[in-house]
């Protein structure tokens, strides 16, 4: 399991945070770019650097919850021999990050950290409900990924996806879960149900991260 692994990313994305604080070479960044954004981002904040900054900040932030919930979910549907090699996958990006990312633990690196992260479980998510017919949770993070592409950079953030669709086609899952009868008993009540209970237990899947651009 990743428990571990999510408790010492929470604390990297701390100590990303704490350095932030002090040294505000994110907030520069967007200070220093933000008028070349791509359109898509709609900033109607009186403040919008604070609200990127909060974006940024929000969006760091919700990784540990969303690897704790893709975990616990996956044994639930009692397909962790197709989820877990992912998520492990996902915290290595973190612990161990990809060459391409500069390795050190300010905010715009952990930001490109995130991102990876997010765009995996975002694929993983389409994966699960292309091979079951019920996504594994009820995640929309695309307007939220656009967002961080934007702040990222077309360059560094298409190098990110890159990765992410390798990861994908090379990673060694077993597909063979999906064809177990207890599992598509579970995705098939899940299909019916609802993501109700999901949603009650797991509020980081009801938080639109895009709002924080409309505040202020």
């Amino acid at each position: 399991m990743i428990d571990h692994l999510v408790l010492e990313i929470s604390e990297q994305i701390r100590t990303a945070l704490e350095h932030e604080e002090r040294e505000a070479l994110m907030r520069e960044t967007i200070r220093a770019n933000i008028g070349t954004l791509p359109n898509a981002i709609d900033i109607s904040s009186t403040s919008p650097i604070d609200a990127l900054m909060n974006f940024v900040t929000s969006y760091t932030e919700s990784i540990p919850e969303h690897l704790h919930a893709f975990n616990t979910l996956s044994t639930q549907a009692d397909i962790d021999d197709f989820v877990q090699p992912f998520l492990s996958l996902a915290c290595a990006y973190f612990l161990k990050p990809p060459p391409i990312i500069e390795p050190t633990h300010n905010l715009a690196n952990t930001l490109e950290k995130a991102y990876l992260t997010h765009r995996l479980l975002e694929e993983l998510n389409d994966q699960v409900l292309a091979r079951s017919g019920a996504a594994l949770a009820p995640l929309d993070m695309s307007m939220a990924n656009i967002i961080s592409y934007g702040l990222i950079g077309d360059e560094q953030a298409n190098a990110l996806d890159h990765l992410v669709l390798l990861s994908l086609e090379t990673e060694q899952a077993d597909k063979g879960v999906f064809e177990k009868r207890s599992v598509r008993k579970y995705m098939q009540q899940k299909k019916l149900a609802g993501w109700s209970d999901v949603l009650d237990k797991w509020p980081c899947f009801t938080k639109d991260m895009s709002v924080l651009l409309q505040i202020g």
